[in-house]
């Protein structure tokens, strides 16, 4: 009996100094899942981390350059990754889109007078956004560009007027013809608000570059193609009985040829086109009717100008 007892006793024994091996196991398992949950968790915050660094580096934030123009400010944005849109607005007024799909945007924005914060949001197309702020303290400066006007006392004259005008004062005109240099006007008078220069163009076809500067030194660029070129000419060079020939001619080449006799049209178009036609110079028959007759006759030339006749006959 007795050995049964120490028997059992030493199985009892023998439980209870098992139990706390076993709970050293438990424990150290859930440390090792521990260890490793905060090892993953770790390693997912470093990634984190890591790509905000990435992000903020300089080379990954768009290039941004703000430049004033008069009354306007030219933005221009260069970025390592495309630029889904760009807003932009006027301190808390309303916001303005455009939309994107390059590395690079130029855009012209319209400044307001006075004081005015601009305010720029830059959409990537991994959905990042950078935004940009600037102060624009204008209060009393003059923003207001040069006008200039350009005309020809006549279509296809070579007699050019040039007016250069501020709301201000101007300061200075400059023009070009073609590659030749540049000329230069000064104001003669201080508040002067307009230069007027008389020029004369060469035949042919010009470009001309005029330049306008103010006292704030507001600038406007302005160019235009000028022809300079003799209408077509028109005439009556024979008469045989009812029967009259005209003739057309231009010294650059005919286009188009329209011509009424009686309300009847006779048409010729795209002269300069057709190789087996002399462009410079046609010859016109026509029929004229007893009594009365109205003529009327329109041409081009392959510079646009225009020359036109009517006059009646008698036969």
């Amino acid at each position: 009996m007795n050995q049964i007892l120490v028997t059992e006793k030493k199985k009892k024994n023998k439980k209870t100094s098992r139990g706390p091996i076993e709970i050293k196991g438990i424990v150290r398992f859930f440390a090792v899942f521990i260890m490793l949950f905060g090892i993953v968790l770790a390693g997912e915050g470093s990634y984190a981390l890591y790509k905000e660094i990435d992000e903020s580096k300089p080379e990954n934030i768009p290039n941004l350059t703000l430049t004033r123009d008069g009354d306007t400010v030219i933005l221009k944005i260069e970025h390592n990754t495309e630029i889904s849109k760009v807003n932009y607005r006027w301190n808390d007024g309303e916001e303005n889109s455009i939309p994107e799909g390059t590395t690079y945007v130029e855009e012209e924005i319209l400044l307001p007078d006075g004081n005015n914060v601009l305010n720029i949001t830059v959409i990537d197309m991994k959905n990042r956004e950078y935004q940009f702020i600037k102060e624009y303290n204008l209060e009393g400066v003059d923003i207001t560009k040069p006008n200039i006007e350009v005309t020809q006392t006549e279509e296809g004259t070579a007699n050019i007027s040039i007016v250069a005008s501020d709301e201000t004062a101007i300061t200075e005109m400059t023009y070009k013809i073609n590659d030749e240099q540049e000329v230069t006007v000064q104001a003669t008078e201080e508040g002067q608000k307009e230069i007027t220069q008389d020029i004369t163009l060469p035949e042919g076809q010009n470009t001309l570059t005029v330049v306008a500067r103010d006292t704030t030194d507001n600038v406007t660029t302005y160019e235009k193609q000028i022809i300079v070129s003799s209408k077509p000419t028109i005439e009556i060079v024979s008469q045989e009985g009812n029967t009259i020939t005209l003739k057309i001619s231009d010294k650059y080449g005919l286009k188009d040829v329209i011509v009424n006799l009686n309300g009847k049209v006779y048409s010729s178009r795209d002269i300069d086109q057709n190789p087996n036609v002399n462009k410079n110079e046609i010859y016109v028959p026509l029929e004229l009717q007893s009594g009365n007759n109205v003529l009327s006759i329109e041409v081009t030339n392959v510079n646009g100008l225009k020359g036109s006749a009517s006059t009646q006959l008698q036969h």
